[in-house]
């Protein structure tokens, strides 16, 4: 099942012409670099006007029977805008019909799956004791346990987690999994040095973790409350991670970038 859902979100090279609707009479055409279930990369014919939310109308060639492309009507964000006019999109409020049809015509142009998923690289962009937020064109789905290598020059560590939240073409959150003491300890090392050393970006690949573990939900808990007991604080980004996970992704990474914020004044103040 998350082989299935993982290889959905690999992207399809594919040129599609691409109607784009704005606000008001606003139009625009373009055309489709690459296409995956959560979204897609777009040329622009010219550069769009600054839009908060676009319709795109295209067609999936070749999906029916007939030899007719199924036409798909979805509202969509820009996730980046790129050198001239390119840009990304996000799919956001997909039907299931929507999602349906892209599926099924994205499992016609994909490979067979490989026997393992590629490791994934990832961009670190929070951290805290319990959990990392970690940017990716390809995020795994929520629920997915995974394994994160995480190097720089002075060390290597493996830790696993677990997904709580995916942003497609965008990013995704993990929870870590400390199952034992002398993993927790690892982790701990880990970031007492990217925090000394200002490490902010080192280099970090991601893995799905196919193993059944039951216990690993345990494990998360107990580590919880044991840093509960022991700083007497909480870990904010586990919180948002846990309670946060279908806030649409603009209002969710506004809420990191506050809490990022004040844990950096807070952090300046005590060295002060």
């Amino acid at each position: 099942m998350m082989k299935r859902e993982r290889r959905l979100q690999l992207r399809v090279p594919v040129q599609i012409p691409v109607e784009c609707f704005g606000w008001g009479s606003r139009r625009y055409r373009a055309e489709t670099l690459d296409l995956c279930e959560g979204g897609m990369a777009i040329q622009f014919s010219e550069r769009a006007k600054k839009e908060n939310s676009l319709r795109f109308s295209f067609e999936l060639p070749g999906l029916t029977s007939q030899g007719m492309g199924h036409i798909v009507e979805i509202h969509g964000e820009l996730a980046w805008e790129g050198n001239g006019a390119r840009a990304g999109v996000r799919f956001v409020n997909a039907t299931d019909e929507q999602r349906n049809a892209l599926r099924q015509w994205l499992n016609t142009q994909l490979p067979e799956p490989e026997q393992d998923d590629p490791p994934v690289n990832c961009r670190l962009t929070d951290l805290s004791l319990g959990a990392c937020y970690l940017t990716t064109n390809s995020p795994f789905p929520r629920r997915t346990r995974v394994i994160l290598k995480i190097k720089t020059a002075a060390f290597e560590v493996r830790a696993g987690g677990i997904v709580r939240v995916a942003h497609p073409e965008f990013g995704m959150g993990v929870e870590f999994l400390q199952a034992t003491t002398e993993q927790r300890d690892q982790f701990l090392r880990m970031i007492t040095s990217l925090r000394a050393n200002g490490i902010e970006s080192p280099e970090i690949q991601v893995e799905p973790d196919e193993l059944e573990r039951p216990s690993s939900e345990d494990s998360v808990a107990l580590f919880q409350s044991s840093e509960t007991e022991n700083s007497g604080t909480e870990d904010t980004l586990v919180d948002l991670f846990r309670q946060k996970s279908e806030t649409p992704v603009d209002a969710f990474l506004e809420q990191m970038r506050a809490q990022r914020h004040a844990i950096e004044s807070q952090a300046a103040k005590a060295s002060s």
